[in-house]
């Protein structure tokens, strides 16, 4: 009884953090942190790096099942990459349409070059 209440107290308190948390607030949060230029450089550099990173990483896990899913058209770009930046774009939507717009052409660019590097001959 006490871990189902605890585990409901848990999913509010990230549900709040997470969902309910102002876009503005987390830049406020992040700025505070972040007060060094060269960590500044270091973030403009790396954050979006990292992002492809995963993004490559998380397309190259096989899953032949979106095959079974999805339009043929949209095949190349069906892998948990995707499905990353997808839930990633619905956390923008709901926080700011600006970062959202900002967000979804980086990994629209991001999605395109896995599918540009799939395509090299190995």
């Amino acid at each position: 009884m006490e871990s189902n209440q605890e585990n409901r107290k848990l999913f509010h308190y990230y549900n709040e953090i997470i969902i309910m948390k102002p876009l503005q607030e987390w830049f406020d949060e992040y700025g505070e942190s972040h007060q060094n230029n060269t960590n500044k450089l270091i973030h403009w550099v790396c954050i979006p790096a990292i992002f492809y990173s995963i993004i490559a990483l998380l397309a190259s896990i096989p899953a032949s099942y979106f095959a079974a899913i999805v339009p043929d058209a949209i095949l190349p770009i069906a892998h948990w990459g995707t499905v990353l930046v997808l839930v990633g774009l619905i956390f923008y939507l709901v926080h700011s349409f600006a970062m959202f717009l900002g967000i979804l052409v980086y990994s629209a660019f991001c999605l395109l070059l896995v599918v540009w590097f799939n395509k090299l001959p190995m």
